[in-house]
């Protein structure tokens, strides 16, 4: 089997996100523990796709960020009359949500946040939940599959619709792990990219 081999990567878990917390009291809303611990996996999970996403420098510059969150989504849309940088705005304003929304807040604003929130969290529950972010050794951002590892690889098979992750077994073979999202590679790129061809045999 033909493929192109693109490179081995960094991997992250990913917590299944879940409706955000929601009161009808007036007074600052206290989170019970269930939703303080829902809401704390979430934080995690962002900030360290966050951190993977920066890839050693402090912020992300927009060009990385529309990368982060197509990698995230698989590089699809919100609603379909949104522009890119109106899903950008929504997905920067859920992430400044997210970063406080461990604290008492009032009914307002779990409103507001539930507003951004339902429609940013219901793609990440189709495109990323049991799938794992990742940067590749070269710098793109992905999503892979639950069962990827540090030290797999990614491939892109002729006529393949999909890149893949494959893991070495000795001796030219490979297990076959799954298919994956790698932003840059989606369209047919890779076939105009500089790197190799094996042939390879999958078990």
């Amino acid at each position: 089997m033909k493929s192109r081999l693109l490179a081995k990567f960094s991997v992250s878990f990913i917590f299944l996100p879940r409706r955000l917390p929601n009161n009808e009291q007036d007074e600052p809303v206290t989170l019970g523990e269930d939703d303080r611990k829902r809401l704390q996996y979430l934080q995690n999970w962002l900030r360290e796709c966050k951190h993977i996403g920066c890839d050693g420098v402090e912020s992300m510059s927009p060009e990385r960020f529309d990368e982060f969150w197509n990698s995230l989504v698989w590089d699809t849309v919100i609603y379909e009359k949104d522009t890119n940088d109106k899903q950008l705005a929504k997905f920067a304003k859920y992430l400044e949500y997210m970063e406080a929304s461990l604290d008492p807040h009032d009914e307002d604003w779990w409103a507001r946040m539930a507003y951004v929130s339902s429609d940013v969290e219901k793609h990440f529950v189709r495109f990323s939940a049991n799938r794992r972010f990742c940067c590749t050794l070269n710098g793109r951002l992905g999503s892979m599959p639950k069962g990827a590892e540090v030290g797999d690889k990614i491939c892109v098979l002729y006529d393949g619709s999909l890149p893949y992750v494959i893991r070495g077994c000795g001796n030219g073979r490979y297990r076959f792990i799954g298919d994956c999202y790698v932003h840059g590679v989606m369209y047919g790129e890779a076939m105009n990219m500089d790197i190799k061809t094996e042939e390879f045999a999958l078990i």
